[in-house]
């Protein structure tokens, strides 16, 4: 990965998130790496219309950690959205 970070994940600001009016769900596992909890965290503060689910047991991917809850989750997600 030589190039620049930017490159590939140009910057956004939480202004620039809080526009976004769609729907949004945050999944993250219970057991993720507190980088990923910062993360969700930050997105969830930013966003307007988001739905954060933690993912019991699971960890990152939390989709591998607990693949049933997580399918009823978005299951449940799309179709109330």
């Amino acid at each position: 990965m030589l190039a620049e970070r930017a490159t590939y994940y140009p910057p956004i600001s939480c202004a620039e998130l809080g526009r976004i009016t769609t729907p949004v769900l945050i999944v993250r596992g219970e057991r993720s790496p507190r980088i990923f909890q910062l993360i969700s965290d930050e997105l969830a503060r930013c966003l307007r219309s988001d739905t954060t689910v933690v993912i019991p047991g699971a960890a990152h991917p939390p989709q591998a950690g607990n693949f049933n809850y997580f399918n009823q989750v978005v299951a449940h997600f799309i179709m109330t959205h």
